[in-house]
C-alpha cells in the first residue's frame, strides 16, 4: 500500500476541523503553512481560484449585484455590507432588520435577507437599509435566499424544503425537499443560475447542483469540513462561496459535466 503523507494530513485536518474548528486551521497553517486549506479546500468536483477575506467575523449571506458588488451579511455584527470587487473594499454597510440576517438574494433592484430563528422574510431598500415590506413563516429555519426572475426561492433548514414565495403577497406557491433531510444541518446557502440551484450543506461540507424542476441532484462538490454558508453564482460553472471558520470569500471553478458527482 502506498503512504501518501499529503492525504494523512487533510483526512486528520477533516477530523479535527469537524469538532475543532476554531483551532485546526490556525494549528495546519502553522505546520504546512497558510496555503495548505486554500490548495486543498475543494476535495472533490473544483478548485479554487481566487479568495478575500471577508468584511466580517461570521461571514453568512451572499448576493451578487450585477458583475460589479457583492452583498455579504454577517450573523454575528448584524449588519449587511456591500463590497466592491474590483476594490475589495466596503462600499456601504447597514443595520440588517434582524440582529441575525442569514440569506441574501438580489431581485434586479431590492436586497432580500432572513432571520432564519424567526422565521422572517424582508425586503429592503438597497440604499439604507430600510425594511420595505415582510413575511412571517412560523415553524420555519430560513436560510438562503434566491431570486429567479419570478419568486424568491428560500432554503427552509429544519424542514428541509425549498419554497417558491411570491414576492408580492409572500404566499408559498410552490416547495420540494432539499437533496437530504438533516434538520441539524449547519447551513443551507442558496443560488440560481438560470437554470439550476446550487445549494451548500455546511454539516456536510457539500455543494449540491439541483434541478428545480424535479429536485434531482445533478452534480455535488465536496468540500473540506470548513462550514461554508451561502454562495452566489458567478457565471458558467463558477461561484462565491462563504467559509465562516476561515472568515473568507472563495471563488471556486466548478470541474463537472452536470449529472456527475464530484
Amino acid at each position: 500500500m502506498n503512504f501518501n503523507f499529503k492525504n494523512v494530513v487533510v483526512n486528520l485536518y477533516y477530523i479535527l476541523n469537524d469538532r475543532y474548528y476554531r483551532y485546526s486551521n490556525i494549528i495546519i497553517k502553522k505546520i504546512f503553512g497558510k496555503n495548505f486549506v486554500d490548495a486543498n479546500l475543494v476535495r472533490r468536483g473544483g478548485k479554487v481560484i481566487d479568495k478575500f477575506e471577508a468584511p466580517s467575523k461570521n461571514p453568512t449571506g451572499l448576493a451578487l449585484e450585477g458583475k460589479t458588488y457583492l452583498w455579504h451579511c454577517d450573523a454575528f455584527s448584524g449588519k449587511i455590507y456591500r463590497l466592491d470587487l474590483a476594490t475589495r473594499r466596503i462600499d456601504r454597510t447597514f443595520k440588517a432588520p434582524t440582529d441575525h440576517p442569514w440569506g441574501l438574494a438580489w431581485d434586479g433592484e431590492t436586497l432580500w435577507n432572513t432571520d432564519d430563528l424567526k422565521g422572517i422574510l424582508y425586503q429592503i431598500d438597497p440604499e439604507d437599509g430600510s425594511v420595505i415590506k415582510s413575511f412571517e413563516y412560523p415553524n420555519t429555519d430560513l436560510h438562503g435566499l434566491a431570486y429567479d426572475g419570478e419568486y424568491i426561492i428560500a432554503t427552509d433548514r429544519i424542514n428541509c424544503m425549498f419554497y417558491w414565495i411570491d414576492t408580492e403577497t409572500g404566499e408559498i406557491v410552490r416547495k420540494i425537499p432539499t437533496p437530504t433531510y438533516n434538520p441539524r444541518a449547519e447551513s443551507g446557502g442558496l443560488s440560481y443560475d438560470g437554470k439550476y440551484l446550487w445549494h451548500s450543506n455546511g454539516t456536510e461540507a457539500t455543494i449540491y447542483i439541483i434541478n428545480p424542476a424535479n429536485g434531482t441532484t445533478i452534480g455535488k462538490v465536496q468540500l473540506m469540513k470548513t462550514h461554508p454558508h451561502d454562495l452566489a453564482w458567478i457565471q458558467d460553472m463558477t461561484i462565491y462561496i462563504a467559509i465562516r471558520n476561515l472568515r473568507s470569500i472563495y471563488k471556486i471553478k466548478v470541474e463537472l459535466r452536470l449529472g456527475e458527482e464530484g
